[in-house]
């Protein structure tokens, strides 16, 4: 399979999750679809640092073993769960 995607949005990929109450700037991050909370454990190292404030969303970065926080407004495919099977939307 091959994607025709911008090359700014290659390395990053939205995978449904968020800070649960960036108001408060919480330390818990949840699924979007559960809610479940996020195992701490799952970030890459220094993750996550809220890196000029606003990063209240989770992503993967191609090449690091961890999640990442990032801003919303950054461009990126994102994978789809679908009946079980994950696919790149």
């Amino acid at each position: 399979m091959s994607l025709d995607l911008p090359p700014d949005t290659t390395d990053t990929v939205w995978i449904g999750g968020r800070q649960a109450d960036p108001v408060a700037e919480s330390d818990d991050w949840v699924w979007d679809l559960s809610g479940q909370i996020v195992d701490p454990n799952l970030w890459y190292q220094g993750q996550p640092n809220d890196n000029g404030r606003g990063q209240d969303h989770m992503c993967l970065w191609k090449g690091e073993n961890g999640l990442h926080d990032l801003n919303q407004v950054t461009q990126a495919i994102f994978v789809c769960e679908t009946s079980g099977e994950y696919l790149l939307c």
